[in-house]
């Protein structure tokens, strides 16, 4: 693709900066692009999760960060709009 075929911008940091469940469904629909290689990598989000981690009055069990900071998942507790990216079996 062309530098300029990708439609869209950059979402700032104050788009995340909401409620995880708000942030879920204004995530649906958009396009995650990244210049590879030779050319673009891009996928549209078609599915979403939110989970309510520890800054709730009832911290979420499913939520890998209800149990407070680890190495693993410490980007969960620093600025909004950063990926938090794990395995699944």
């Amino acid at each position: 693709m062309e530098k300029n075929t990708l439609a869209g911008k950059l979402l700032q940091r104050a788009f995340f900066e909401v409620p995880p469940e708000h942030v879920a469904r204004r995530l649906l629909g958009k396009v995650l692009a990244r210049r590879a290689g030779s050319g673009w990598v891009a996928g549209r989000i078609v599915e979403v999760e939110a989970y309510l981690g520890p800054h709730r009055q009832t911290a979420d069990p499913a939520s890998h960060s209800h149990r407070g900071p680890t190495p693993r998942n410490q980007v969960l507790f620093g600025p909004a709009g950063h990926a938090y990216v794990y395995f699944i079996y």
